[in-house]
């Protein structure tokens, strides 16, 4: 009995002792090249030409358990950034099980070797930063699905759990995905279209996130034109679809975070112009600047818990914490654009919280800076939020959730609506809920018509004046309406 003991432990030990430790490993990127690794999982980032490229490294990355680093320091000139060229899309549709709700489903496969750098186990990427080390795609289109893509796709295949991604120091741009989603039955991206103009039915398929997706980053929902509009529903309603669009592998990514990067002129036909954060993200000290969503979120879409700190999201302002390098002036001159929420498009039920950061000069239908849904609750401080505009309503920000302002300046946002009661600055609709505490609300305007008024402050649909317990103060603050 005794001898048996000792031989299973003996046994034990030796299984122990010859597996493999999953240390971790660092791949110094030489190469600003497009092509793939030889042999992915032999711990060499290698390619055919000799040297270690990003795509290859991440490849290695993927292929090897346990948190790995990818070393980018050596590209430094953002005259020469590392350029994507190997095109495929690796997220489509297909044909539904029989019986389905839907007639199709999204199918997505996490393939490096092609498309986006699709990272699938614990990584640490990081350059020298965002003003030297660039990654870019040679081709950009929202016309062709099949021309260019996103940057990175962070996922967690069925039965993985990442823990932790980390992208530092870097900018990322000319990033697409997709096509804008219309309602004709010859579009790409349409699966199913029923219906008479007016009352409209598409199942879509829709690719988001232009140059980061974190979760999964194609998903299919019904546009019913009744209840979004032919415009995809506007400020007032929120546009887009459900609110669980993008839900299907939130639970298979810990942690994401984002440190002194700048995501400048990326583009998604469907949502998320520069991002796609559908995991606990964190974004510090980071820029986000000329991106283009032709539906929700022109920078940020936002459908997990996330925190936002020193971070500009628009064109530039001097009272954000954040060193442009080589970037040119011209490239944060530009505003983000998207339907609804041309800077931050909030959805799901969660809370963000944005500290110490500007939301400047962003455009949109409806909440020209921020647009949030029921469920979402904001907590924004010791920020500015201004020169935004919204071609509906909302200048500022327009929510049927829940913001809280405090120690924040709201100024010289537009709402060019005639809706009875809009906001020019803050707008509510639905159940809509604003605290204000040590805010500053001046010149905020709505234009409708031939009448400009200031409106720092105001609830859609109908109303004149806002319902009680829509605008809460809780002191210290001031407004010049």
């Amino acid at each position: 009995m005794r001898r048996t003991a000792i031989n299973l432990a003996l046994c034990a030990l030796l299984t122990l002792l010859a597996t493999p430790a999953a240390f971790a490993l660092t791949f110094v990127v030489d190469s600003t090249a497009d092509a793939v690794d030889v042999v992915p999982g032999d711990a060499v980032c290698l390619t055919e030409g000799g040297n270690c490229t990003l795509r290859a490294a991440v490849m290695e990355a993927n292929a090897l358990p346990g948190a790995d680093v990818i070393d980018l320091t050596a590209i430094n000139d953002p005259a020469s950034p590392v350029t994507l060229t190997i095109e495929g899309v690796d997220e489509t549709f297909v044909d539904a099980e029989p019986g389905a709700e839907a007639p199709c489903v999204a199918s997505i496969e996490a393939n490096a070797a092609i498309g986006d750098l699709d990272i699938t186990e614990d990584l640490d990427i990081f350059g020298a930063g965002p003003g030297l080390t660039v990654i870019q795609w040679e081709n950009q289109s929202l016309d062709d699905p099949a021309i260019g893509d996103r940057i990175f796709h962070i996922q967690a295949p069925a039965g993985v759990t990442v823990n932790l991604v980390r992208i530092a120091d870097l900018m990322i741009t000319r990033g697409s995905v997709g096509i804008p989603n219309t309602t004709d039955p010859a579009n790409a991206y349409n699966c199913e279209v029923t219906g008479a103009p007016g009352s409209i039915e598409a199942w879509q398929f829709k690719r988001v996130g232009g140059g980061i997706a974190a979760g999964p980053g194609a998903a299919v929902f019904l546009f019913v034109e009744e209840e979004h509009g032919p415009g995809g529903g506007g400020g007032g309603g929120g546009g887009g679809g459900p609110p669980d669009d993008h839900d299907e592998e939130e639970g298979g990514i810990t942690a994401v975070l984002f440190e002194r990067i700048a995501l400048i002129g990326n583009q998604a036909g469907s949502d998320g112009g520069a991002m796609l954060a559908a995991a606990e993200t964190t974004i510090t000290d980071s820029v986000f600047s000329g991106n283009l969503s032709a539906a929700n979120g022109g920078a940020l879409y936002l459908d997990s818990p996330t925190t936002i700190e020193r971070t500009l999201i628009g064109t530039s302002a001097s009272d954000v914490f954040y060193e442009t390098g080589a970037i040119a002036a011209a490239l944060l001159a530009q505003p983000n654009h998207a339907e609804n929420g041309g800077g931050i498009f909030d959805t799901g039920s969660h809370t963000t919280n944005i500290s110490a950061s500007a939301i400047n000069g962003n455009e949109a239908i409806g909440g020209g800076g921020i647009a949030a849904r029921a469920l979402i609750v904001i907590n924004i401080t010791n920020s500015t939020i201004s020169g935004n505009t919204g071609t509906d309503v909302g200048g500022g920000i327009t929510t049927n959730g829940t913001v809280n302002l405090r120690n924040v300046t709201l100024a010289n946002t537009t709402a060019t609506t005639d809706a009875p009661g809009g906001g020019g600055g803050l707008n509510s609709f639905g159940s809509g809920t604003y605290t204000f505490h040590n805010t500053i609300l001046s010149n905020n305007l709505v234009a409708g018509g031939e009448v400009s008024r200031e409106a720092n402050c105001g609830c859609s649909g109908g109303a004149s004046l806002c319902p009680e317990g829509r605008m809460i103060s809780t002191g210290y603050n001031v407004s010049d309406e």
